[in-house]
């Protein structure tokens, strides 16, 4: 037997062994045989890691308990943790099948969040029933029971600068990588905020009829990732219509008489070529050289009242008021998991499921302890708004805005690396091999991006911050709690039960995946690379599992559970076998 004596040793001089990667699991790894110790047992007493200040849920939860007693579900159900009591007829039996819907990993980093906000929305893309959502998309009464205002998490506004219009200030406010508002910059110069009214738009603007043009009575606005893996039918709070622009702009500016019988409107579209030059200059808005090229500068014009969800964007984004007024509240990347995301792989990933105008803090509890920045822009003020800063933004009188964008090449390098990278279990010929590999790759990386004994403690955050009250998107199965468990298969494979197998050059590939991979990540702000690992976690384990047993794959195959290394010769060895 190999001895703790040596394997800290071995592993303290670099020499990382699978064994020594095997003692990071569960709050205490118990060992036994330890030779050169009087062969008495050992425990290790590992103190659980402090995840964040917030107090977050670092436990699994399990809707079969009620007060630490099962609950009794009626004749013909059955009880899932994840789900609660479910009906026989309702669960469907994946015993037989290969992991299905897998999502391939997109060989490409997501370029950008204005992809997504002026695509085209296509009912066929949507496959299937959502069910309710939390972003509410009808009008909110605060003030209940379970709600609070959105003003009692506010706690200051932004730093404001008094500014020069001939002075630089990109690299400045990237430096500072805090939302920050310029008054009197290179805007002021800017013939736009004389020029600019309804008017003039309807006149100036080439195009008759302006295209997908949001109509509601909801003055919410959010845009669906129609390409994400799981396919969902959004109910969207407003409908998409073709107006000619001088009814477009009429009912901005009166919507109380609006022929079309909505009140709110909302229109994002690139930048005019005909209106650019009411906007120069503008060199200070853009980061580099190639962010001026690339030209990413997007007008929005709404309607008094319009809301855009809670979101985070990807880009440096410099955002100039020009027409009327508008409330930024804002959050730092660091408070992403009390603003409750959803989940990478649904349609709404990068935005947040609270409804902001009516918070549930019984759904979502630790929102209350969010501290966020307040601004109210006029005309002519800039707001730097760094990748990643959430933000909820308010229409107060009919608006004209520019938003200018900069990619953060350097983020973008790293994670282009990532998502180019091959791993080496996609080697493997077994579903069931390729899912203990990732099982065994992701536990190696989370200790060693986050630190000894994690695992389990990511996995219950995760799925209490991005995926709780969403169980239903995902299919029930009674087989669900014995995903990651051993038994007889179709392949003969006879696995130790409640161990997860492995074996030396399984071990190897992830130890190898982990060194390139890792390195990408450890090079990112922290609070960035926490949204971007639990994404990447969501993506490569949709790509492995499949959509529908990811959720599955999550609550119970880290469960502090005990590896075993097969050896040529054994029956579960074949899990290994390349294709």
């Amino acid at each position: 037997a190999q001895t703790l004596k040596s394997l800290l040793s071995r592993h303290s001089q670099g020499g990382s062994t699978l064994q020594a990667h095997l003692l990071s699991r569960g709050a205490e790894a118990k060992v036994n045989e330890l030779t050169d110790l009087d062969n008495e047992q050992c425990v290790l007493g590992l103190n659980s890691a402090t995840w964040t200040g917030f107090g977050l849920q670092t436990t699994f939860s399990n809707k079969c308990l009620k007060a630490g007693s099962p609950i009794l579900c009626p004749v013909g159900s059955f009880c899932s943790p994840l789900h609660g009591c479910v009906a026989n007829t309702l669960a469907k039996d994946h015993s037989h099948e290969e992991f299905e819907g897998r999502a391939p990993l997109s060989a490409e980093f997501h370029a950008s969040h204005a992809d997504l906000a002026i695509g085209k929305l296509d009912a066929e893309d949507a496959l299937t029933p959502s069910g309710p959502l939390s972003i509410n998309t009808l009008p909110a009464t605060p003030g209940g029971a379970s709600t609070l205002l959105l003003s009692e998490v506010v706690s200051g506004s932004p730093q404001v600068l008094k500014w020069s219009p001939d002075k630089p200030f990109i690299e400045m406010l990237i430096r500072k990588k805090q939302p920050t508002v310029l008054r009197n910059s290179v805007v002021r110069e800017w013939k736009a905020l004389e020029k600019w009214n309804f008017t003039y738009l309807s006149e100036h603007m080439k195009a008759n009829l302006l295209e997908a043009v949001k109509c509601t009575n909801n003055f919410l606005s959010f845009d669906p990732d129609l390409k994400s893996p799981l396919k969902l039918n959004i109910p969207l709070p407003f409908a998409l219509a073709n107006m000619s622009k001088e009814m477009f702009f009429h009912c901005i500016e009166q919507q109380e008489s609006c022929p079309d019988g909505y009140q709110g409107h909302y229109y994002f579209t690139s930048l005019p070529e005909e209106l650019a030059s009411d906007v120069m200059p503008n060199t200070h808005l853009y980061h580099t050289a190639r962010d001026y090229e690339a030209k990413k500068q997007f007008m929005w014009v709404s309607s008094k009242g319009m809301i855009t969800h809670g979101h985070f964007d990807q880009d440096f984004n410099v955002f100039v008021q020009v027409v009327g007024e508008k409330r930024f509240t804002l959050w730092p990347p660091s408070q992403h998991e009390l603003l409750y995301s959803y989940p990478r792989v649904h349609p709404l990933w990068h935005k947040s499921r609270i409804n902001f105008r009516s918070p549930d803090t019984l759904a979502f509890p630790q929102f209350a302890k969010s501290k966020a920045l307040q601004v109210t822009l006029k005309p002519g003020d800039l707001l730097f708004v760094p990748p990643y800063t959430w933000h909820y933004v308010e229409t107060l009188s009919p608006s004209v805005s520019l938003s200018t964008w900069s990619h953060d090449y350097e983020l973008y390098d790293h994670m282009n690396s990532i998502y180019r990278h091959d791993h080496k279990f996609d080697l493997l010929k077994n579903p069931k091999g390729q899912m203990y590999a990732l099982r065994l790759y992701l536990d190696m990386m989370i200790h060693d991006l986050y630190g000894f004994n994690a695992t389990t403690q990511f996995f219950a955050q995760l799925l209490s911050t991005r995926y709780s009250g969403l169980e239903h998107l995902f299919p029930p199965s009674e087989d669900d709690p014995a995903i990651c468990e051993g038994g007889p298969s179709p392949a003969g494979i006879t696995q130790q039960r409640g161990k997860i197998p492995t074996c030396l050059h399984v071990h190897g590939y992830a130890k190898l995946d982990m060194a390139v991979i890792g390195g990408h990540f450890e090079a990112l702000r922290p609070e960035t690379r926490d949204i971007l690992f639990q994404d990447y976690v969501e993506e490569i384990t949709a790509q492995v599992v499949g959509v529908k047993k990811m959720l599955a794959f999550f609550r119970f195959c880290f469960l502090g559970q005990e590896y075993y290394v097969t050896q040529i010769g054994d029956p579960d060895h074949s899990l290994w076998e390349h294709t």
